[in-house]
């Protein structure tokens, strides 16, 4: 059985997720995205799940548990403190991006504005996530490609 790399999206806004996952689609990695839409949703399906996430990619405002929640309660859970949040929001400023990594997170990054960019973030967070992702593609490139 093939291995792919685990990634919850936490994020309430609908058309944010549907563009994430279909630039996420057209990368062709090996990776499988399961999406939440509050930070309560986020804890019950991590609670629930056999094997941790490979990250979590955060929104800051969600309803139910805000992100800067979930980021300080994954923080504070033996369970979940190594799994890598990386911050993905509307707006990321310097000076809380630098907060949000002194509270645990991996990263911090603003969600960009065109097609072309979100793919382009997406692919740099998986190679910061797992460096061999591009062997993987190149791999599936080559006649290996499986859905």
């Amino acid at each position: 059985m093939e291995s792919y790399l685990q990634l919850v999206l936490a994020d309430d806004d609908e058309d944010d997720c549907l563009l994430f996952r279909h630039a996420l689609s057209e990368l062709s990695l090996k990776v499988h995205l399961t999406i939440v839409h509050d930070g309560d949703d986020l804890f019950h399906l991590l609670n629930e799940s056999e094997k941790p996430p490979a990250a979590v990619i955060l929104d800051l405002n969600m309803p139910r548990k805000t992100g800067f929640e979930c980021l300080d309660e994954m923080q504070d859970s033996e369970n979940f403190h190594a799994i890598p949040v990386i911050i993905f929001s509307t707006s990321v400023p310097e000076n809380l991006s630098i907060e949000l990594r002194k509270r645990g997170a991996r990263d911090c990054f603003q969600k960009p504005s065109e097609y072309k960019q979100l793919k382009a973030l997406i692919l740099h967070i998986l190679k910061m996530l797992e460096p061999e992702v591009l062997q993987r593609k190149v791999n599936s490139d080559d006649g290996n490609k499986s859905s």
